[in-house]
């Protein structure tokens, strides 16, 4: 029986590189198609929001597209030869690819393009992974020159050719792979499965009919939607593979013309025979042989010829036993021990070990066993020596390295591979006969595994002796003790049972004077991986905001927040319900700096906070990755806490949200929502309902329950409060997926802080993300807001753009906006528009708006913030919009000197005699021109 296996990899987001649309989308539909139409065997996905992959008697392989993710799956997936020549192992991949020094590389979600050889996938080091299975067709299909091409230093991707397999690459080296708005694929992916799926005469059955297909079709499909050249092309080495047949086990006699699939199989036979007559190529005439076998079983006919000639090669002894290892896979596979003991395998396990560690002491240990003294690692890392000791000492305990081995190093030189045979002993005991007896090798992978720097010559450790003074606990020397003193090793957060929960309490209290205050932060700095942050805001505020009548939520969101915007934030609304969205690690929360980067903040840093404000907190959620640890630190102090065990991705995070909160509107307790949101998750996306703990410290829920904040029965609650009596602000926000990240998070920060920074302010800021046009008008109805402002992307006569259901673009025409705002010109004031050239837009509204700001061309993060910054500042101090928009237009000269950036911003109106500000009459003609 033809086994038939797939890998199908699709990378939309990019640490380093620029976001694609479609790639995920092409990969599941054409692992769909491999699965559901070809009726593979196994078709393992890899994307941004795919399921961990799991094997009998093999630990769970994490499917995002990582490049230690990667690696270890092709390590595992093919480390044995379980197929045979006749067998099929297809490669799927769309996403970026680079060129380095004449060898093609798959960029990886956290690939490095200034770091491509060591943190990119090589083309070659696929095919040699898939070669290890025993697979006699190996199918490259690489949609993965999606770069800019001239980001590529003139080589595409593309011309290197892998011995024995088949490649489909998207388009000629120095060629763009297009993807198509309207059909939301790639061309190529397109045109594939479209190729694929042909039936009769028409046919795309060999890798020479599939690719004359693919050379015509996409050329077709790019014109069609007006997209630039592109040329597919396919490469088959040696070249009789060309005519090999694809999907052989697809063939059936119900097709309507079988003697074109007759024909496909004759021309294969005719390359058996030239492979071992001409070419003397015995082995390839053997796989050739069995594709022709396997073709004609696929139309239900015996082919005598091909088993006598199969049969005639195996017996020259020229196969060299590969019928005997194909069926290996049905005598069982190896054990889970047998795998263990397997050195890569082992490697891999130690690799995940230490990527667990939290990150100072991932360099701490990569210091040293660079050869580094503690000195030196102090100097280098920025440390004291008492912390480099304290860390080494939780470094031990973690590998369960006991106190004998340590005693064994004190006051002694140890050599690096005396202490990584101990380190392997104590961890992996199994391993270290393999060590032993291929020593130079396994050395050579494990310091692969640990990357040590390059210029370390010294193989001794000298000064490696931990004292015993303890340090000050501090960002370096991260602790990891729960509330009870034990230690709690990060990989064991996912199976921890949650205890002490009851079947539904820790109900929120609100009062005729209280109300429930919820808090919402977000960070995503600039220097992190995008995440889908606006749409889990906007999905939780829309919740919230539509709570039972008789339950009333006062709703506060924190954008873009560094530290300090944390503590004032806690300090002003008093909250009961602390949320943060956004990245984490087993170190802590990454807020943002002044620069927008990343900044970590300590575990202990966030225990200390939330202590000091632990009789007013009732519940701190943490919907970021590896937020486990901190949930057990923070749960000392605060009665509920809500943490993320290892990675949660943006999905399973929305959907866990929007349960938890659905649950509270719906005056539910904290219980109760936890346990909803798990099932949402469940129910809707799979296995990541493992993913979220919640921690309860029952001292702390007494408490707040003696306090009247919390209880264990549903309390009668009051009517809802009604709002204070000023004037709104509506802010719009709009960042749809594949366009480029705008800085919108740091506006609304600098918008809330000007207004908030005014005593007697009469003006209350309201947010609404990843905007659609009926969450505007929903908005508009319930708010009644005097000034709207926008920010997001613009496009000038196209329109600005708000976002459709799917997240995508949706642009906003200028008579259309125009439209939209018609129907609430009784009670708006002004709008601001603040997005590249929307001076049109701006027009078209000044029919209806006293005033209206638009921008006459392109305008930088930095520009945008600096006018809002000084027009809200006046606002607050009620100044006129007048006046307000020239302050805002000097807030930018003065933070950007020498430019005439100021000039960017144009105003417009009903209650404006002319456009103010405007910098030379072409412009104002324009505009004349646009309004008649």
């Amino acid at each position: 029986m033809v086994k038939n296996w797939a890998i199908s990899i699709g990378i939309n987001y990019y640490d380093n590189l620029r976001p694609l649309k479609y790639a995920e989308r092409d990969a599941n539909l054409f692992g769909e198609f491999l699965k559901q139409e070809a009726k593979f065997d196994e078709v393992f996905y890899f994307s941004d929001h795919s399921s961990k992959i799991v094997r009998p008697n093999s630990q769970p392989i994490l499917s995002q597209p990582k490049f230690t993710n990667l690696l270890r799956a092709l390590r595992t997936l093919t480390k044995k030869k379980f197929m045979g020549v006749g067998d099929n192992f297809w490669f799927f991949f769309s996403g970026h690819g680079r060129r380095r020094n004449q060898r093609d590389f798959l960029m990886l979600s956290d690939s490095d393009p200034g770091n491509v050889e060591k943190t990119a996938i090589a083309v070659s080091d696929v095919v040699e992974s898939l070669r290890n299975c025993g697979a006699g067709n190996i199918i490259l299909i690489l949609d993965a020159c999606r770069d800019n091409p001239g980001d590529k230093g003139g080589e595409g991707i593309g011309t290197e050719a892998q011995q024995g397999v088949i490649t489909f690459f998207s388009c000629s080296p120095q060629e763009q792979s297009w993807e198509i708005e309207e059909l939301q694929q790639s061309s190529f992916t397109h045109a594939l499965l479209e190729g694929l799926r042909l039936k009769g005469d028409n046919n795309c059955a060999t890798a020479k009919r599939l690719d004359n297909y693919l050379r015509e079709k996409v050329p077709q499909v790019n014109s069609q939607y007006k997209k630039p050249l592109q040329n597919p092309y396919t490469v088959a080495e040696p070249a009789k593979r060309y005519y090999s047949i694809l999907l052989p086990h697809c063939l059936s006699v119900t097709h309507t013309d079988i003697n074109t699939f007759k024909t496909d199989i004759d021309a294969l036979r005719i390359e058996a025979y030239k492979a071992e007559v001409t070419d003397k190529d015995l082995e390839l005439a053997y796989q050739l042989w069995h594709q022709v076998l396997a073709a004609t079983y696929g139309l239900n006919e015996k082919n005598e010829e091909a088993e006598n000639n199969i049969d005639r090669l195996r017996q020259l002894g020229l196969v060299k036993q590969q019928e005997s290892q194909t069926h290996e896979e049905s005598q069982g596979a190896k054990s889970g021990n047998e795998l263990e003991n397997d050195p890569v395998f082992s490697t891999e396990i130690l690799r995940e070990k230490l990527n667990s560690l939290p990150f100072k002491r991932q360099q701490v240990l990569k210091e040293i066993l660079g050869g580094r003294r503690i000195s030196e690692v102090a100097r280098n890392l920025d440390m004291t020596e008492s912390a480099v000791n304290y860390n080494l000492i939780q470094i031990y305990k973690y590998f369960k390295i006991n106190s004998d081995f340590i005693n064994e190093i004190n006051g002694k030189k140890l050599n690096k591979k005396s202490f990584l045979i101990a380190l392997f002993k104590k961890f992996l005991p199994e391993s270290v006969n393999y060590f032993q007896e291929k020593q130079n090798n396994y050395e050579q992978l494990i310091e692969r595994l640990v990357n040590p720097p390059n210029d370390v010559d010294s193989e001794t450790f000298a000064d490696f002796k931990p004292v015993d003074e303890q340090p000050k606990k501090n960002f370096e020397s991260v602790s990891e003790e729960t509330n009870n003193g034990n230690q709690v090793e990060p990989e064991t957060f996912a199976s921890h049972s949650q205890a002490n929960l009851g079947d539904d309490e820790g109900y929120l209290i609100s009062t005729k004077t209280e109300p429930i205050n919820i808090l919402i932060l977000a960070a995503n700095p600039k220097n992190t991986s995008r995440l889908d942050l606006e749409k889990e805001v906007r999905e939780v505020s829309e919740i919230l905001r539509n709570s039972r009548e008789d339950i009333d939520f006062e709703i506060q969101e924190r954008w873009a927040v560094r530290f300090r915007d944390l503590r004032q934030a806690l300090l002003e609304i008093e909250p009961h319900v602390v949320h943060f969205s956004g990245h984490g690690s087993t170190d802590g929360i990454f807020l943002e700096d002044e620069e927008g980067n990343a900044y970590l903040v300590s575990q202990e840093a966030l225990v200390g906070l939330f202590e000091l404000f632990k009789n007013k907190i009732v519940c701190v959620f943490l919907n970021a990755c590896y937020t486990g640890i901190q949930s057990e630190a923070i749960n000392k102090y605060v009665s509920y806490v809500v943490g993320m065990s290892q990675v949660i991705g943006d999905r399973a995070a929305i959907v866990f949200s929007v349960a938890f909160y659905e649950a509270l509107t719906n005056g539910r307790s904290l219980e109760f929502a936890y346990k909803l949101g798990c099932n949402a998750i469940h129910g809707e996306i799979g296995n990541e309902y493992l993913t979220p703990v919640l921690k309860r410290n029952n001292a702390q829920y007494q408490a707040l329950q003696a306090e009247g904040r919390l209880s264990s029965a549903p309390p009668s609650v009051s009517a809802r409060n009604s709002q204070q009596n000023l004037s709104k602000i509506l802010v719009l926000a709009s960042n749809p997926r594949g366009t480029s990240t705008l800085r919108t998070n740091e506006e609304i920060r600098e918008i809330r802080n000007e207004i908030r920074g005014v005593r007697g302010c009469s003006f209350s800021l309201e947010n609404r993300w990843a905007i659609r046009i009926r969450d505007f008008h929903k908005a508009m109805l319930e708010l009644k807001p005097e000034i709207v402002h926008f920010s997001g992307h613009g496009a000038g006569r196209q329109g600005i753009v708000f976002e459709n259901d799917q997240g995508r673009e949706k642009f906003i025409e200028p008579d259309a906006l125009a439209r939209l705002f018609k129907p609430y010109a009784r009670y708006v004031k002004c709008v601001l528009i603040n997005a590249s050239y929307s001076e049109v837009h701006a027009l078209a509204l000044a029919q209806y708006i006293d005033y209206v700001i638009g921008m006459i061309q392109p305008i930088s993060d930095q520009t945008a913030i600096a006018f809002s910054s000084g027009f809200y500042r006046a606002l607050a101090y009620q100044s006129s919009v007048e006046n307000a928009f020239e302050l805002g237009c000097s807030e930018i000269a003065d933070k950007l000197p020498g430019t005439q950036e100021h000039l960017i911003p144009k105003l417009y109106g009903k209650k404006i005699s002319k456009p103010q500000n405007h910098s030379s009459s072409d412009l104002y003609e324009m505009g004349e021109e646009y309004k008649n």
